[in-house]
C-alpha cells in the first residue's frame, strides 16, 4: 500500500512552506515518527517525521515551495518489513562509511531541534559531546559548547553562500518596506514658552492691590494641577476683599477632548497646541479663597469649542 504524505498546517495563517531540507534519500526505507525532512516558513522551522515506516519516494526538491496540502513523498508500506529496516539500518551503519559519513549518523542519533543541528554542523561540535537541559539539544546548548568568537583561528576561514530561508526572506522585505514607507526624519518645532514660564512665577502686583482679573483661556493651557492651584492662589493674593476673578476654559464635553497625545491628567495635544479640559468638579477645586457666583456655557469659533466662563469673587 503507498501512503501520500502531504504537507501539514504549521499553524494559522501560514498557507505555504518550503523544502529547506532533506534528511533522507530517495528510496531510502524509513521507520514511522522518523524525521525526513526540514521545512521553512515564513514563522518557524518545523520538522516533517514520517507518518508511517516504509521505502519512500521524494515528489519534492530541496528549495521547492509547496502549499498547505500537497502531497510531498510517498512511502510504499509494502517495504515496512523488520527485515528491510535491518539492511537500512546496516547500510547506514558507521562500519560501512567513510569517517565522516561516521560523525554525520552519530550525531543524526542525537534528539536536537533543526536550528541547534545546523548551529552544531556550521560550527563544527559534535552533538554527542553536548548535555541538554530538557528532552531536546537545543539552540542555547550548541551555543554554549561552541569556542568563544575570539578563539578561531582566521586563517582557514572560508566563506559560502546560501539562499536566505523564508523566514529570513520575510524578516528583510519587512525591514526594506518599513524603510521605504516610513519618513526618516526628525521635526523641530520652535516655541516661546517664555509667558508660560512666567506664569509659574510669582505675580508681580501687591497684596490686595487689583480689583478684578480677566483671563481667556490663560488657565486650560499646559499648566498642570499644582500649577493651576499655584495660579489661583497668586490671583486671589493680588485681588483686593470682594474683588473678582473671571476665567474661561474648554470644558470636558468639548469635540477635542481625549483626542491627539494625552500628556497626562486632563491635558491633550491637538495640531502642537496643548489644552487643558475643565470639570465642574475641577472648578470647584480651585475656590481656595473664592467663592462661586456663576459658571456659564457657551461657545466660540465655527467648531465650535465649548466653553465655561467662571466668575468667582474672593472672600
Amino acid at each position: 500500500m503507498v501512503h501520500e504524505m502531504k504537507i501539514p498546517s504549521p499553524g494559522e495563517s501560514i498557507t505555504e512552506v518550503e523544502i529547506s531540507q532533506w534528511l533522507v534519500s530517495d528510496g531510502d526505507i524509513v521507520s514511522k515518527d522518523q524525521t525526513i525532512a526540514e521545512l521553512d516558513s515564513d514563522k518557524a522551522t518545523l520538522e516533517l517525521p514520517a507518518e508511517t515506516s516504509g521505502k519512500i519516494s521524494l515528489k519534492a526538491e530541496e528549495g521547492d515551495t509547496m502549499s498547505v496540502g500537497e502531497v510531498v513523498c510517498l512511502i510504499d508500506t509494502a517495504f515496512a518489513s523488520e527485515e528491510n529496516l535491518d539492511k537500512e539500518n546496516k547500510k547506514e551503519s558507521p562500519s560501512n562509511v567513510e569517517k565522516d559519513e561516521t560523525i554525520k549518523s552519530v550525531s543524526e542519533e542525537v534528539t536536537a531541534t533543526p536550528l541547534a543541528k545546523n548551529i552544531a554542523k556550521e560550527a563544527g561540535v559534535n552533538l554527542n559531546q553536548i548535555s541538554a537541559k530538557g528532552e531536546k539539544i537545543t539552540k542555547e546548548d550548541v551555543l554554549k559548547a561552541v569556542p568563544a568568537m575570539g578563539s578561531v583561528n582566521d586563517d582557514n576561514r572560508s566563506e559560502t553562500r546560501e539562499k536566505l530561508s523564508v523566514l529570513r526572506r520575510k524578516v528583510s522585505e519587512r525591514l526594506v518596506s518599513v524603510k521605504n514607507e516610513t519618513a526618516m526624519l526628525t521635526t523641530f518645532n520652535e516655541a516661546d514658552l517664555s509667558q508660560i514660564f512666567d506664569l509659574r512665577k510669582k505675580l508681580p502686583f501687591e497684596d490686595n492691590s487689583v480689583e478684578a482679573c480677566f483671563s481667556h483661556m490663560l488657565y486650560c493651557m499646559a499648566l498642570t494641577n499644582i500649577e493651576l492651584e499655584n495660579l489661583n492662589n497668586e490671583i486671589c493674593r493680588v485681588l483686593k476683599p470682594n474683588g473678582i476673578n473671571i476665567y474661561t476654559v474648554r470644558h470636558t464635553n468639548d469635540g477635542d477632548y481625549k483626542k491627539g497625545i494625552h500628556i497626562g491628567e486632563d491635558l491633550y495635544e491637538n495640531d502642537g497646541f496643548i489644552v487643558h479640559y475643565f470639570s465642574k468638579d475641577k472648578i470647584n477645586s480651585l475656590l481656595k479663597g473664592f467663592k462661586n457666583l456663576e459658571i456659564e456655557n457657551f461657545q466660540e469659533g465655527n467648531f465650535p469649542r465649548k466653553l465655561f466662563i467662571v466668575y468667582n469673587k474672593k472672600i
